[in-house]
């Protein structure tokens, strides 16, 4: 996080607070990697899409209906001890300022 502060993407307090820079950085990122992904599912065409995006979200529902959230799944693997120690917590996504 100290690299992010350092470079004003995030704010100094605790609050992993996204900068007026910091926001505009993750859009660049954001807008690259959806140019990146475009290709990769330009052969499915729209309605593949859609399909596609369905079937995601109703795999997502019943995960979180079934108590499978990332947090979840991370601590299950840590207690199974089917990760590497360093993989111990999932960070909080910096939340957008103002």
């Amino acid at each position: 996080m100290d690299g992010l502060r350092t470079r004003e993407w995030l704010t100094g307090d605790d609050t992993l607070t996204l900068t007026d820079e910091g926001r505009r950085r993750r859009q660049e990122i954001e807008d690259g990697t959806n140019q990146l992904a475009a290709s990769a599912f330009a052969g499915i065409g729209d309605d593949g899409l859609r399909h596609l995006v369905n079937l995601g979200r109703d795999v997502a529902k019943a995960l979180a209906r079934a108590g499978m959230t990332l947090e979840a799944m991370f601590s299950r693997m840590n207690e199974e001890s089917r990760t590497p120690d360093a993989v111990t917590a999932v960070p909080d996504r910096p939340r957008e300022a103002g």
